[in-house]
């Protein structure tokens, strides 16, 4: 029954007031457009790839939402009920979330108790839960690729292909919708080279190993091939006229929009799919790379795991004359931000002290073969969420830290599982849950916007850099 109880209060936590507020939340006012653009059929351009906001303009669509302004408004502009609906699928994904890492514990040979406490832990994780709530994509992100990690395991597990397809299947969904997707993959590649690093002899291992990972590889390459062409061909076919992201690609390219001012010029050769598929790619990452705004609610990664600064969303357009206010934070729940990080310094402790004993020769066979996995797992996924960020001059924002704080959480049921005495594990888990459960609720007014007096939000202001 423990899944079945996690998705009934993720649920609970996650569609609570579903809709509000009925107005356009920071980044909303992005996807918004890009929605109101797949409708109409005008070309736009964004950063990154085009997958999750497909998913949501095909969604709308399907359920007859359809009445989307050209125009999209700006932040803190009014939603009907019916655009307030486009918040459904990433925050169903929000939902789904905690039992998929419920599974990947238990998978990971995890009690019960520990499995339970890690998914618990997610759904009252306040920021991953506000950041799910509203027409944004890292939420589908985040759910394809823990699902992609699920079904290899469980091709692991039982050997069948089926897991293994899905498995490929959601890595390319999370590539397709943004590049840092690939980061699951390496997780993936990584646990496989473990594996076949253990399972060959000596005098083969390195030979073996290689060709193993040459055919996995190959096999998720063409997945991802597929999945990700296909999604920028069903993104230019449903973009044909000229639109706001015309000045970003070559006159050749803007041929091929209807109205463009090149539409006639017999000059020009017009590009076929594959040309168009390259040319918005490199202009993906150009444009990645040109992006200097500054935002007041930027951060640096290295502020990430001890959340110095969270991201102001909204607030109501009357607050000034009301004496309680309704303000939305990414910000997340303190106790799991901070319980999460000490796991994974004291973890990385912890495999330094292992390396060291391996070093000195001493009964490292004696280590149990699958904390040495979750350790490469957890500590491999943890730093290639947050390291690749070192490189990345634009502005930055907490929510980055989301897919780093997951595995962070992870580790907090791995303390439990292998360094908690076996019958003290229920009433700590039991501790921690309460505990990150009550903080949840009083910081819940900044997650789903509820009234809040000045006096109580400089309360909750914990830290001087959370305004």
């Amino acid at each position: 029954m423990a899944p079945l109880f996690i998705l009934i209060t993720s649920a609970v936590a996650h569609f609570w007031n579903f809709g509000f507020p009925a107005s356009i939340v920071f980044d909303e006012v992005y996807f918004g457009r890009f929605v109101a653009d797949y409708w109409h059929g005008t070309y736009f351009f964004d950063v990154h790839p085009p997958l999750s906001r497909l998913l949501i303009a095909i969604f709308g669509k399907l359920t007859s939402i359809d009445q989307i302004p050209t125009e999209w408004l700006a932040v803190g502009g009014d939603l009907s009920p019916a655009m307030t609906a486009l918040r459904f699928l990433p925050t169903l994904a929000g939902t789904l979330l905690p039992v998929v890492i419920y599974f990947i514990c238990r998978n990971f040979k995890f009690s019960k108790v520990s499995s339970a406490v890690a998914a618990l832990l997610i759904c009252f994780e306040n920021s991953l839960l506000v950041h799910s709530r509203f027409i944004m994509q890292e939420s589908m992100l985040i759910l394809f690729g823990f699902l992609a990690i699920l079904f290899y395991q469980k091709y692991k597990i039982d050997g069948k292909k089926g897991w293994f397809a899905l498995s490929a299947v959601f890595i390319a969904c999370s590539i397709s919708s943004k590049w840092i997707g690939l980061s699951y993959l390496a997780v993936i590649i990584v646990l496989e080279a473990w594996d076949q690093m253990h399972k060959h002899g000596v005098a083969h291992r390195i030979r073996r190993s290689i060709v193993e990972l040459i055919k996995v590889g190959s096999i998720y390459l063409a997945f991802i091939a597929v999945i990700y062409s296909s999604s920028f061909a069903l993104h230019f076919a449903l973009l044909p006229k000229t639109g706001s992201g015309d000045g970003f690609m070559t006159p050749g390219f803007q041929k091929t929009l209807t109205g463009n001012r090149y539409e006639n010029d017999q000059l020009l050769s017009t590009p076929n799919f594959f040309e168009k598929l390259i040319e918005i790619n490199k202009q993906l990452y150009l444009s990645q790379k040109s992006i200097t705004t500054a935002h007041p609610s930027g951060t640096k990664w290295y502020t990430w795991p001890i959340m110095q600064r969270g991201v102001y969303l909204w607030h109501n357009n009357d607050w000034s004359a009301r004496e309680e206010k309704n303000e939305l934070y990414i910000l997340g729940n303190p106790p799991i931000y901070w319980l999460g990080t000490l796991s994974i310094v004291f973890l990385i402790i912890y495999t330094m002290w292992l390396a060291i004993r391996r070093f000195k020769k001493r009964a490292w066979a004696t280590v149990d073969p699958d904390k040495n996995k979750l350790l490469l797992f957890l500590l491999f996924g943890y730093l290639m969420n947050l390291l690749p960020y070192l490189f990345i001059g634009r502005t930055l924002f907490l929510y980055h830290y989301e897919t780093a704080l997951v595995f962070s959480i992870i580790a907090i049921a791995a303390v439990l599982e292998y360094f908690c005495p076996t019958e003290k594990r229920t009433r700590v888990a039991i501790v921690l849950v309460t505990t990150a459960f009550l903080i949840f609720l009083y910081f819940s007014p900044l997650t789903y916007g509820t009234p809040i007096t000045p006096k109580e939000l400089d309360k909750r202001m914990w830290l001087s850099t959370w305004r």
